[in-house]
């Protein structure tokens, strides 16, 4: 300890440090200073082995050289106190600036079940403001901040060390073939959890550009699994935590990085040139905390079930399946769904209004708390209007007969990204109407159309292992026929003709997902040379160029289906069908996509679309 920090820990001046809070702790325990940490952590038995295991290579100049110092340097968190009080008055400051309000959900009444755990909070991830915003929340409310899994992208220059003392745990993105380090992280992983630190990671691994959860990452996931394995006496609670914007900051470069164009790293000159943003003004966003979740019952539930890595890929879906149920939102997405739901771009309001309600009383029975996860009622629908107007969201033009609100061709994507937030509650009912508009069907008939949709789009849509398809399409099919949407003639359901214009609005909202499927085979099987070697990424590429070929022939019309993540995903589902196959070509550094087994089979899934 310097001479500086000895001499303010004096009693006289203990008083002072004003910024210390005197009825919690902050980061829950007392984390080693980094250099005395490093020299314990690189002592151990587990890092020992790894480097007799995988030695590494030493420079000439540098024979004693061990990179493990450095790997630990640059992912060790410095939690600092005062840095955070000072951190809780910029981001007070930042919220109230861009923000209508942060309403929270269900942190209250778990705070007593927190209590004497080792809480994993596991939020889904649409803007990089969730690193500061849980962490602000738990500290307005008096509880201990984690230590948060952050890509190394994020250690920028000041604003790396800034993260740092907030709690940030830097990561490399990618572990394979890198045992190593791999090892050093598990090393400081295990000292944090020994030590009962809260932790925060994001299992989607990168920030959501369509609004949808992604299919969850596996990786931190099995250490903390592999952890709770080889601690018989220890147990990780796990609480999803959903953030949803009424409107996203980084709105504008997902729809760029949607349509194709890469990325834009990180950067300090990036994060000041987003100064603007502060004039602008993003709604509300709505924090929602499940109950905490045992690990240990969660990993019993699927013991002897399946292979581990099935496991895990089970153990994360039930996470993003609890995300989803306690997600909280306002009725945004569901004016953007009504609005994206036909060929017109305009609606009057009433005819905006009216369809909102249909769609919240669809909700409601879709839903399994719908009552606690939706904050828009049917009298507010008009304030959401007036929100996605004032956002640049949908235009308006006064008209004697109602004022006619409008989006342009380019806020497609835009009003997808808050379509797709609760989509995964419309699923059901859009394959049915769409469906049922073909011809009228069995129930066991629409059954199956609905396995098959949800075969295809694996990657999309993500339903438990434990989702009960048969009483949700029960269900469903009741609603319709209160709603008057269908008849039913013994086992035949019918579309009633006079409700043509709810079931249109349903059957839609998958279209994108359709369309991009067509045309992926459209161009696997009419346009591509099948002997030429071309990249995944390439093929996304060429997709993208087919699309707004058709899109200009009127054969397609939803410009929110040409989206590179959603090709990716189709990919990634032909090949593991063996529709596809992938080699990686050392000399070129890349692998290409070469047809598969089933390649000549691609046509029967276009039939099972149209």
């Amino acid at each position: 300890m310097s001479f500086f920090k000895q001499w303010l820990s004096k009693k006289p001046f203990r008083r002072f440090k004003f910024w210390e809070p005197k009825d919690f702790s902050v980061f829950g325990a007392t984390h080693q200073s980094r250099r005395k940490l490093i020299r314990e952590l690189e002592k151990s038995t587990l890092v020992q082995e790894a480097l007799n295991e995988h030695p590494p290579k030493k420079p000439w100049y540098r024979p004693f050289y061990s990179p493990v110092r450095d790997f630990y340097k640059e992912m060790i968190a410095v939690p600092s106190v005062f840095a955070v009080f000072l951190a809780s008055i910029a981001l007070r400051f930042l919220w109230n600036r861009i923000f209508d309000g942060v309403v929270v959900k269900g942190l209250d009444e778990q705070r007593q079940s927190h209590e004497g755990k080792t809480i994993i909070y596991i939020p889904c991830h649409r803007s990089h403001l969730d690193y500061g915003l849980l962490s602000h929340i738990l500290y307005e409310h008096k509880l201990s901040l984690p230590m948060i899994i952050a890509g190394e992208n994020l250690n920028m220059f000041i604003v790396g060390a800034i993260l740092k003392r907030g709690g940030a745990v830097f990561i490399r993105r990618v572990f394979k073939g890198q045992k190593l380090y791999s090892t050093v992280f598990l090393s400081y992983l295990y000292y944090l959890l020994d030590n009962k630190f809260s932790m925060e990671f994001f299992i989607e691994g990168t920030r959501s550009r369509t609004g949808k959860n992604l299919p969850p990452k596996t990786g931190f996931l099995s250490m903390l699994v592999q952890y709770v394995e080889e601690k018989p006496d220890r147990d990780l609670h796990l609480v999803p935590v959903s953030n949803v914007y009424d409107r996203v900051m980084e709105e504008s470069s997902y729809v760029k990085e949607l349509g194709g164009l890469p990325k834009r790293k990180e950067s300090l000159g990036g994060l000041l040139r987003s100064r603007k943003m502060l004039s602008v003004n993003y709604g509300k966003v709505y924090v929602s905390f499940s109950p905490p979740i045992s690990l240990r019952g969660l990993m019993q539930r699927y013991y002897g079930q399946a292979d581990r890595g099935a496991m895990l890929y089970r153990l994360g879906m039930d996470i993003t399946d609890t995300m989803n149920k306690y997600s909280v939102t306002s009725a945004t997405p569901l004016i953007a769904t009504i609005l994206l739901s036909e060929k017109k771009q305009g609606f009057r309001k009433e005819e905006l209004i009216e369809k909102g309600k249909f769609l919240i009383d669809l909700y409601e029975v879709t839903h399994p708390r719908p009552k606690e996860t939706l904050l828009g009622s049917k009298e507010t629908l008009e304030e959401v209007i007036q929100f996605m107007f004032r956002s640049g969201s949908v235009g308006m033009l006064e008209d004697p007969k109602g004022d006619i609100y409008y989006f342009r061709y380019q806020n497609k994507i835009r009003l997808n990204i808050y379509k797709n937030i609760i989509i995964h509650h419309l699923v059901i009912p859009s394959v049915l109407a769409f469906q049922l508009q073909k011809e009228p069907q069995t129930k066991e008939s629409l059954l199956g159309h609905i396995l098959i949709f949800d075969h295809l789009f694996r990657y999309e849509f993500m339903f438990p292992s434990s989702f009960d398809f048969i009483d949700n399409v029960t269900m469903m099919l009741n609603f319709f026929e209160k709603y008057g949407l269908t008849t039913k003639n013994g086992e035949i359901y019918t579309p009633n003709p006079d409700k043509f214009s709810e079931m249109q609005i349903l059957a839609r909202i998958l279209l994108p997902f359709r369309e991009a499927f067509r045309i992926a085979i459209y161009y696997l099987t009419q346009v591509r040379d099948p002997a030429s070697s071309i990249s995944s990424k390439e093929i996304i590429g060429e997709m993208q160029r087919a699309f707004l070929k058709l899109y200009l022939l009127a054969e397609v019309e939803a410009p929110e289906a040409n989206l590179t993540v959603t090709y990716d995903n189709i990919i990634r589902y032909l090949t593991e069908e063996n529709y596809l196959k992938k080699y990686y070509i050392e000399e070129m550094r890349k692998s290409i996509i070469l047809p598969g087994e089933k390649f000549d089979q691609l046509n029967d899934i276009e039939e099972k679309l149209i």
